[in-house]
């Protein structure tokens, strides 16, 4: 392989290839296995698989983890790749225990979700999770100045610390770690966040909205479901409501009432790999902002209907 042929030549020794790089995901014992077997005599560095939590295959995980990978990756939403479906908090509260029994870090990555976006400081406090490493990032600023940080557990610290007299510390600096400004503007910014109570405020406008934007598009034969925790929204769109099915991707049928909503006032994300658009509105809007937007983007998504009948007809 190339690839890792041009990794060797840089003097990268290891490589994680993630479940979803290559078909077939790495979501069965099988799938590990046939990788496993295009791979021989041809890797010129080590490789690593990580395996893939769904919905079907949780009661498989430790038949996978016995199997040889060495880590696990689920997705809370969609992942972009209809073979590795996005497990539910169910789903993952079952895998949980599995994972523990065979010492695998619960890894949670808040830099979209922390500091409020779903109505909770953390989502994952707010599904009482207990992870053992979370990354954060953008939401302790508000995105005013570029701060990211890890969080570890006690657990994982007390390694840390007892191991540090006879290996020394662990060197995981960067030149610009710690950053007086970025700390202070933290710092400020969370006080905001406080004494404003917008965890609170994104709690009760969030579902507000989402019941707003559900209502309003509940005759819409080209939104096919409406969903979101606090005020993290998203719409996806299908070609036809009954059957489900979705556009063509070369309709970009998401894009069309993007462009539609803007051109009304509301800004939405148009997702890259789903037909979806996303809203991530300000922690401190209100219902009555709220309802503004919904207006807005109900009269660009009208506007929108015209090129969506064509592109369902593709």
């Amino acid at each position: 392989m190339r690839e890792t042929a041009a990794a060797a030549v840089g003097g990268t020794t290891t490589v994680a290839e993630m479940p979803l790089n290559a078909s077939p995901v790495t979501t069965t014992v099988a799938a590990l296995k046939l990788k496993l077997e295009a791979a021989k005599g041809k890797l010129h560095v080590n490789v690593g698989f990580y395996g893939g939590v769904i919905p079907s295959n949780i009661d498989d995980l430790d038949e996978l983890l016995n199997g040889g990978v060495f880590g696990i990756k689920a997705f809370l939403t969609h992942s972009g790749i209809d073979e590795f479906p996005n497990v539910t908090e169910a789903d993952l509260r079952r895998a949980l225990p599995i994972l523990k029994k065979h010492d695998i870090l619960f890894i949670a990555d808040e830099v979209i979700t922390g500091f409020g976006r779903t109505g909770h400081w953390f989502a994952t406090g707010g599904m009482k999770l207990e992870p053992d490493i979370v990354t954060l990032a953008k939401g302790i600023t508000s995105a005013h100045f570029p701060v990211s940080a890890s969080v570890i557990s006690e657990k994982i610290w007390n390694v840390l610390r007892d191991a540090s007299p006879e290996m020394g510390p662990v060197m995981h600096g960067f030149t610009y770690s710690g950053h007086p400004v970025g700390g202070a503007l933290g710092l400020t910014n969370l006080a905001i966040m406080e004494r404003e109570n917008l965890i609170e405020n994104a709690a009760e406008v969030g579902p507000y909205l989402q019941n707003a934007l559900t209502q309003a598009t509940a005759d819409c034969p080209y939104v096919g479901e409406v969903r979101g925790m606090g005020q993290m929204i998203a719409i996806e769109y299908v070609a036809d409501r009954k059957s489900k099915r979705f556009f063509n991707p070369k309709a970009n049928a998401h894009r069309l009432v993007a462009a539609k909503a803007l051109a009304h006032g509301v800004m939405t994300r148009a997702l890259p790999f789903l037909e979806t658009t996303s809203f991530s509105p300000p922690l401190t809007m209100n219902k009555s902002e709220a309802d503004e937007a919904v207006e807005r983007y109900t009269k660009g998504l009208k506007a929108a209907l015209p090129d969506l009948e064509k592109a369902a007809a593709m």
